[in-house]
């Protein structure tokens, strides 16, 4: 039996990333698959870039937009577009290591896995080599929804990726995550999954975008609320405040770290703390409510008190560093 892939790659003003991809891509057994490129109204090389590699694909095509509809929106577009057996949706600045081509494809072609895992070691580790299915993998304590959340990590068959999940999927656009109805759908259904015993996809952590922590736990909370299982729901939002140190730690690194960026108005500021405090549980709540009276401290007494912390307990600032927006990259 022939299994088809439709690999797309959504991008926008980066193209000497996309120039790397598409040549590690040119030279895999993933050279073979029908390749469309969406180019999200690129201002810059990108056209030529496209060009130039194009010939290295047997079946490739390259969609410009004629205005930017925002990577979420890109990547719902690109699940429209595909029309193959299984789908694959790349950003553009993402590393590829196709060590494992074989058995990937292997694992496609016996059409028996509704979701193939491809990476990455860099986004909350889980086990790899498996061949399970998705209550398997959370009873495992897999941070499921964290690994599907990093979208160019996960081959689907793409019949199952429904009007429905591409309905609910464009409703929450502005929460980052446009694939979460597929993923419950995986948990509902209990999909059948496989994953590679070593990563494609190895997530670029040096690029970044416009959108602070705070934003982005944010949308995650609100992303979550369309978990309806309760106790699933609350337990993927502790995942990810569990995940440098624990939920105490993280809150105030998430609302202090807002305020010592100073990045969006306080009517914006407070439409996040609003969603994050309707969206946790109750634990979560009280934990921040005692972070909340920092958010009303001047910035240089929180920095000042972030440095007096360090200088006292001998610590190496930790890897959110609140001066700065470190945020991976969104097309």
């Amino acid at each position: 039996m022939t299994v088809t892939l439709d690999i797309f790659i959504i991008t926008w003003n980066r193209a000497s990333f996309l120039s790397r991809t598409l040549e590690k891509l040119a030279s895999s057994p993933f050279a073979q698959c029908r390749l469309t490129i969406l180019d999200n109204c690129s201002s810059d090389d990108t056209a030529s870039v496209c060009a130039c590699w194009m010939q290295s694909f047997p079946d490739s095509r390259v969609i410009h937009r004629a205005k930017n509809i925002g990577g979420n929106a890109n990547y719902l577009r690109a699940v429209e577009e595909a029309t193959a057996d299984y789908t694959w949706v790349l950003c553009d600045d993402d590393d590829l290591d196709f060590t494992a081509a074989a058995e990937c494809l292997t694992a496609l072609s016996k059409s028996e896995y509704d979701i193939v895992c491809v990476g990455s070691p860099h986004l909350y580790e889980w086990e790899y080599g498996l061949s399970c299915n998705v209550h398997q993998l959370i009873e495992r304590g897999a941070r499921y929804y964290r690994n599907l959340g990093f979208f160019p990590a996960t081959i689907f068959r793409t019949v199952l990726f429904d009007s429905n999940c591409l309905l609910k999927g464009y409703s929450n656009i502005n929460n980052f995550y446009p694939q979460i109805e597929f993923v419950n759908k995986s948990v509902r259904e209990n999909f059948r999954v496989y994953t590679c015993s070593i990563p494609i996809v190895l997530r670029n952590r040096d690029n970044s975008s416009g959108f602070s922590g705070l934003n982005w736990f944010a949308s995650w909370v609100n992303t979550c609320q369309t978990i309806t299982d309760s106790r699933l729901r609350f337990h993927v939002i502790n995942q990810v405040l569990e995940e440098e140190g624990g939920r105490v730690k993280m809150i105030f690194i998430y609302l202090c770290g807002e305020k010592l960026m100073s990045v969006y108005s306080w009517q914006t500021y407070k439409r996040y703390l609003t969603d994050i405090f309707l969206g946790i549980d109750t634990l979560n709540r009280l934990i921040f409510c005692l972070a909340l009276p920092c958010t009303l401290m001047p910035r240089w007494a929180l920095k000042l008190l972030r440095r007096i912390r360090w200088y006292l307990s001998d610590e190496i600032p930790p890897l959110i560093d609140f001066d700065r927006r470190d945020l991976h990259s969104s097309e």
